[in-house]
């Protein structure tokens, strides 16, 4: 059975950034001096979470200690969070793995 995947708002604004050469590209893009760059590690990002739906069985690391349901998994530098649900997997951030998870779902 595949799951469905969804992004909440949340993990939207966190793609776009990267795509869109904000805050979180910003570094990507200025250093690869190319736009191209970062919409590339959004398709990567992207690709990873289809995989994750695609797969059986619960994956991922368990961080009750951010949200009692929530999970991670690396992808490209980056952090995906994510839970389960019913019929689906729903993401709910993408954040750079130097960020710190515990301040940022405590704000």
């Amino acid at each position: 059975m595949t799951r469905r995947l969804r992004f909440v708002a949340s993990a939207f604004e966190n793609l776009d950034d990267i795509a869109h050469y904000d805050d979180i590209a910003h570094y990507i893009a200025e250093q690869s001096s190319s736009i191209d760059v970062a919409i590339a590690l959004v398709d990567r990002i992207t690709d990873h979470c289809e995989r994750l739906a695609a797969l059986p069985g619960l994956l991922g690391t368990k961080r009750s200690d951010l949200l009692a349901d929530i999970r991670t998994t690396p992808s490209n530098g980056y952090v995906i969070y994510f839970r389960y649900t019913a019929d689906a997997i729903e993401v709910i951030n993408v954040l750079h793995a130097s960020r710190d998870a515990e301040a940022h779902f405590q704000g």
